[in-house]
Protein backbone atom coordinates (compact mmCIF):
# COMPACT_ATOMS: atom_id res chain seq x y z
CA UNK A 1 0.00 0.00 0.00
CA UNK A 2 2.95 2.77 0.60
CA UNK A 3 3.28 5.83 2.20
CA UNK A 4 0.05 7.91 3.03
CA UNK A 5 0.84 11.00 5.23
CA UNK A 6 -2.24 13.31 6.57
CA UNK A 7 -1.80 16.81 7.38
CA UNK A 8 -2.72 20.50 7.00
CA UNK A 9 -2.23 22.36 3.88
CA UNK A 10 -0.16 25.30 4.93
CA UNK A 11 0.78 26.33 1.51
CA UNK A 12 0.24 25.92 -1.78
CA UNK A 13 1.81 27.27 -5.34
CA UNK A 14 3.16 26.06 -8.47
CA UNK A 15 6.51 26.25 -9.05
CA UNK A 16 8.23 26.51 -12.48
CA UNK A 17 11.81 26.98 -13.32
CA UNK A 18 13.03 30.15 -15.18
CA UNK A 19 13.79 28.60 -18.50
CA UNK A 20 10.54 26.09 -17.94
CA UNK A 21 12.73 22.91 -17.89
CA UNK A 22 10.40 21.70 -15.30
CA UNK A 23 7.28 22.53 -13.23
CA UNK A 24 5.52 20.77 -10.37
CA UNK A 25 3.26 21.70 -7.60
CA UNK A 26 4.33 22.47 -4.42
CA UNK A 27 2.14 21.53 -1.41
CA UNK A 28 3.68 22.07 2.51
CA UNK A 29 2.12 20.14 5.04
CA UNK A 30 1.65 20.97 8.53
CA UNK A 31 1.53 17.30 10.39
CA UNK A 32 -0.02 16.50 13.76
CA UNK A 33 3.02 16.45 16.23
CA UNK A 34 3.92 20.36 14.89
CA UNK A 35 6.70 18.63 11.66
CA UNK A 36 6.61 19.99 8.36
CA UNK A 37 6.24 17.92 4.93
CA UNK A 38 7.29 19.61 2.04
CA UNK A 39 5.27 17.44 -0.78
CA UNK A 40 5.75 17.83 -4.79
CA UNK A 41 3.11 17.06 -7.56
CA UNK A 42 4.82 16.05 -10.93
CA UNK A 43 2.23 13.99 -12.44
CA UNK A 44 0.88 16.19 -15.47
CA UNK A 45 -2.89 15.44 -14.79
CA UNK A 46 -2.58 16.08 -11.15
CA UNK A 47 -0.41 19.11 -11.24
CA UNK A 48 -3.08 20.81 -13.90
CA UNK A 49 -5.75 19.90 -11.73
CA UNK A 50 -4.17 21.58 -8.68
CA UNK A 51 -2.67 24.98 -10.79
CA UNK A 52 -6.84 25.58 -10.89
CA UNK A 53 -7.92 24.44 -7.18
CA UNK A 54 -4.78 23.87 -5.09
CA UNK A 55 -4.91 27.18 -3.48
CA UNK A 56 -8.33 26.15 -1.90
CA UNK A 57 -6.57 23.50 -0.17
CA UNK A 58 -4.76 26.14 2.04
CA UNK A 59 -6.28 25.15 5.91
CA UNK A 60 -7.76 21.92 4.75
CA UNK A 61 -6.90 18.60 6.15
CA UNK A 62 -5.64 16.31 2.82
CA UNK A 63 -4.05 12.99 2.39
CA UNK A 64 -1.47 12.58 0.07
CA UNK A 65 0.28 8.91 -1.52
CA UNK A 66 3.83 9.34 -1.48
CA UNK A 67 5.46 7.71 -4.50
CA UNK A 68 9.14 8.74 -3.20
CA UNK A 69 11.31 11.35 -1.26
CA UNK A 70 14.82 12.90 -1.28
CA UNK A 71 17.05 15.29 0.67
CA UNK A 72 18.21 18.34 -0.96
CA UNK A 73 18.88 21.66 -0.08
CA UNK A 74 16.54 24.77 0.06
CA UNK A 75 17.56 28.23 -0.26
CA UNK A 76 16.43 30.82 2.33
CA UNK A 77 15.51 34.46 1.43
CA UNK A 78 18.73 35.83 3.03
CA UNK A 79 20.66 33.62 0.51
CA UNK A 80 21.52 30.91 3.30
CA UNK A 81 20.73 27.38 2.58
CA UNK A 82 19.62 24.46 4.19
CA UNK A 83 18.69 21.13 4.33
CA UNK A 84 15.17 19.93 2.96
CA UNK A 85 13.58 16.30 3.01
CA UNK A 86 11.23 16.06 -0.10
CA UNK A 87 8.03 14.21 -0.72
CA UNK A 88 7.28 13.27 -4.11
CA UNK A 89 3.69 12.95 -4.55
CA UNK A 90 1.22 11.07 -6.71
CA UNK A 91 -2.54 11.06 -4.86
CA UNK A 92 -4.35 14.40 -3.01
CA UNK A 93 -7.24 13.92 -1.12
CA UNK A 94 -9.29 16.63 0.39
CA UNK A 95 -10.37 15.31 4.05
CA UNK A 96 -12.02 19.12 4.24
CA UNK A 97 -11.37 21.53 7.28
CA UNK A 98 -10.01 20.00 10.47
CA UNK A 99 -12.50 18.86 12.93
CA UNK A 100 -12.41 19.85 16.57
CA UNK A 101 -10.16 23.08 15.77
CA UNK A 102 -10.46 26.07 18.37
CA UNK A 103 -13.27 28.33 17.70
CA UNK A 104 -13.62 32.03 18.48
CA UNK A 105 -17.38 33.67 18.14
CA UNK A 106 -17.44 37.15 18.90
CA UNK A 107 -18.31 40.78 17.58
CA UNK A 108 -15.68 42.61 14.83
CA UNK A 109 -15.23 45.83 16.54
CA UNK A 110 -12.58 46.97 13.61
CA UNK A 111 -11.71 45.27 10.14
CA UNK A 112 -9.05 45.94 7.40
CA UNK A 113 -6.26 45.20 5.14
CA UNK A 114 -2.98 45.43 6.09
CA UNK A 115 -0.26 45.82 3.48
CA UNK A 116 3.57 46.50 3.50
CA UNK A 117 5.07 48.68 0.54
CA UNK A 118 7.36 46.14 -0.27
CA UNK A 119 5.16 43.66 -0.81
CA UNK A 120 6.34 41.21 2.31
CA UNK A 121 2.90 40.68 3.57
CA UNK A 122 -0.75 41.15 3.07
CA UNK A 123 -3.41 40.61 5.32
CA UNK A 124 -6.65 41.03 7.03
CA UNK A 125 -6.67 42.56 10.43
CA UNK A 126 -10.17 41.84 12.34
CA UNK A 127 -10.34 42.44 15.95
CA UNK A 128 -12.85 40.43 17.86
CA UNK A 129 -14.45 41.49 21.47
CA UNK A 130 -16.07 38.29 22.88
CA UNK A 131 -18.74 37.88 25.69
CA UNK A 132 -16.33 38.44 28.51
CA UNK A 133 -14.99 41.51 26.95
CA UNK A 134 -11.72 40.57 25.79
CA UNK A 135 -9.98 41.40 22.51
CA UNK A 136 -8.83 39.28 20.19
CA UNK A 137 -6.29 40.90 16.95
CA UNK A 138 -6.89 38.22 14.35
CA UNK A 139 -5.64 37.87 10.64
CA UNK A 140 -6.61 36.45 7.64
CA UNK A 141 -3.11 36.26 5.85
CA UNK A 142 -3.10 36.69 2.18
CA UNK A 143 -2.60 33.00 0.94
CA UNK A 144 -6.14 31.76 2.75
CA UNK A 145 -8.78 30.68 0.37
CA UNK A 146 -11.27 33.23 1.69
CA UNK A 147 -8.88 36.49 1.11
CA UNK A 148 -10.33 37.79 -1.58
CA UNK A 149 -13.67 37.23 -0.86
CA UNK A 150 -13.38 38.86 2.47
CA UNK A 151 -11.83 41.88 0.90
CA UNK A 152 -14.75 42.71 -0.46
CA UNK A 153 -16.58 42.43 2.50
CA UNK A 154 -13.82 43.53 5.21
CA UNK A 155 -15.72 46.74 6.15
CA UNK A 156 -19.27 45.27 6.43
CA UNK A 157 -18.28 43.15 9.31
CA UNK A 158 -17.82 45.92 11.96
CA UNK A 159 -20.42 45.21 14.75
CA UNK A 160 -21.05 41.86 13.02
CA UNK A 161 -20.77 38.49 15.29
CA UNK A 162 -18.75 36.38 13.37
CA UNK A 163 -17.35 32.51 14.19
CA UNK A 164 -14.15 31.81 12.89
CA UNK A 165 -11.47 29.25 13.19
CA UNK A 166 -8.54 29.27 15.17
CA UNK A 167 -5.38 28.21 13.21
CA UNK A 168 -1.91 29.82 14.97
CA UNK A 169 -0.64 31.95 17.67
CA UNK A 170 2.32 34.33 17.67
CA UNK A 171 3.62 37.55 19.58
CA UNK A 172 4.91 40.38 17.88
CA UNK A 173 5.33 44.09 18.25
CA UNK A 174 3.11 46.70 17.65
CA UNK A 175 3.88 50.13 17.22
CA UNK A 176 1.31 53.01 18.93
CA UNK A 177 0.95 55.96 17.49
CA UNK A 178 3.66 58.05 20.04
CA UNK A 179 6.16 56.47 18.24
CA UNK A 180 6.75 53.30 20.71
CA UNK A 181 6.25 49.82 20.53
CA UNK A 182 4.52 46.89 22.71
CA UNK A 183 4.17 43.21 22.66
CA UNK A 184 1.07 42.08 21.20
CA UNK A 185 -0.68 38.59 20.89
CA UNK A 186 -1.55 37.68 17.27
CA UNK A 187 -4.32 34.92 16.36
CA UNK A 188 -4.53 33.45 12.90
CA UNK A 189 -7.95 32.63 11.69
CA UNK A 190 -9.56 30.97 9.20
CA UNK A 191 -13.28 30.09 7.69
CA UNK A 192 -14.94 33.36 8.77
CA UNK A 193 -18.62 33.12 9.43
CA UNK A 194 -20.42 36.46 9.53
CA UNK A 195 -23.67 35.54 11.96
CA UNK A 196 -25.24 39.23 11.78
CA UNK A 197 -25.66 42.25 13.62
CA UNK A 198 -24.93 41.17 17.62
CA UNK A 199 -27.36 41.38 19.96
CA UNK A 200 -26.48 43.94 22.19
CA UNK A 201 -28.12 42.36 25.33
CA UNK A 202 -25.29 39.40 24.95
Amino acid sequence: MGFQAVGVVASARPVVAEDNSYAFYALDLALGRGDRMACQVWEKALYETLLDSGEALVNHKVQVTVQNYSVGTRTLKDGSKVPQLRFRVSKVVDLGLPEHESVLVGTVTSARTIAADDGTYNFHAIDIVTGRGVTYACQVWDNDPQFVQLGAVLEGLVDHKVQVRLIGLSVGKRKLKDGTEQPQARFRITDVHDLGLSDADE
